[in-house]
């Protein structure tokens, strides 16, 4: 009775065993094509429709260290009428190769390095066209910000608020737009060249204001700070 009863323990044990086994293998890993969470490894999350690092809780299993050109875009001919260049923002050179990137560096605990750059969220500002979050133009006077193409993740981070430390103050801005390294020198992104850093956080007048700097100083337009993500 004991051997039978210790028999059928390890034959469950070994069906419970080959059915994990099935399950994990159909789970895919980094890059791999999904539908649903469910269909990714571990801390993994399905993210237009490869699984990847879910940055709702800074996952980095997907990370790597370095961030490699996917391509090249060349700068179409243009007028200076058909580039705006507010906000210290430059224009595509005619003829001028751009390296295009998907990428961003890792998220880092418990802070995040990033450079911080300025952009109009206006109509007709140097930001282009409307918040790919909400559809809605912004003013200079809303703490808003764009994240480069790694860390804006697809749209995961829309609306998400970010605490961003620089100057040696902080602030807290929200996330509606992507600071686009795919892409640029075109009419979407008012003829500039993609996003120059790829870890940007591309932040409107307030934040810079809170941060404590002004137009007038040297470090205004390009500033190292940290940032993290608060919800």
């Amino acid at each position: 009775m004991t051997f039978r009863a210790s028999s059928s323990i390890i034959l469950l044990m070994f069906v419970g065993l080959a059915l994990l086994t099935q399950q994990i293998a159909a789970q895919g890993g980094c890059n791999e094509a999904c539908t649903t969470h469910d269909d990714c490894l571990g801390r993994l999350a399905c993210i237009n429709g490869a699984c990847n690092d879910d940055p709702s809780i800074d996952t980095k299993e997907c990370s790597g260290t370095t961030c490699n050109p996917t391509g090249t875009i060349t700068g179409p001919p243009i007028s200076p009428s058909m580039c705006n260049s507010a906000e210290m923002s430059e224009c595509c050179e005619t003829g001028k190769q751009y390296k295009l990137y998907d990428c961003s560096p890792p998220i880092t605990t418990p802070s995040t390095k990033g450079t911080l750059t300025l952009n109009g969220f206006g109509a007709g500002e140097s930001g282009g066209g409307a918040s790919s979050c909400t559809g809605q133009f912004y003013t200079a006077e809303d703490s808003v910000v764009a994240l480069s193409t790694g860390w804006f993740s697809g749209g995961a981070r829309c609306s998400k608020s970010i605490r961003i430390e620089g100057n040696g103050r902080s602030t807290i801005a929200k996330v509606v737009d992507e600071c686009d390294t795919r892409a640029g020198c075109d009419e979407e992104h008012a003829y500039q060249p993609p996003c120059p850093y790829l870890d940007d956080v591309d932040a409107s007048l307030a934040v810079w204001r809170a941060l404590g700097i002004s137009e007038s100083d040297p470090t205004f337009g390009t500033l190292n700070i940290t940032w993290t993500q608060l919800d």
